[in-house]
């Protein structure tokens, strides 16, 4: 597989995106690789880039389905979690709502 033959099977977007037309999970591109399906994303950040174990492959243009190069960048989980943040993409719940929260018998419904 080589970054033109994925180029192939998107659809160009007028700002700049490459918008996976194939297979899709949790909103992403999928592409089997031998026995395994990964990201095509991730695929195009290794080609590019080089990911090691660990890292992410981030989108700057925020389009989960874009696979273009220019649009993608190497960074670690928590690099991308506070990317998503910044750009409002993460639900942040606070008070009750939060994961982290210790429940109240006041809360409960009895």
């Amino acid at each position: 597989l080589t970054i033109e033959q994925i180029k192939k099977r998107c659809e160009i977007k007028p700002n700049g995106c490459w918008e996976w037309k194939g297979a899709r999970a949790a909103g992403y591109g999928r592409v089997k690789l031998g026995r395994q399906v990964v990201s095509v994303h991730r695929v195009v950040a290794q080609m590019v880039y080089g990911i090691k174990r660990g890292q992410d492959a981030c989108h700057r243009c925020d389009n989960k389905i874009c696979c273009n190069p220019e649009h993608l960048f190497v960074g670690t989980r928590s690099d991308n979690m506070k990317d998503a943040a910044r750009k409002g993409r993460l639900p942040m719940a606070g008070g009750r709502a939060a994961w982290t929260a210790f429940l109240d018998r006041s809360w409960l419904m009895l």
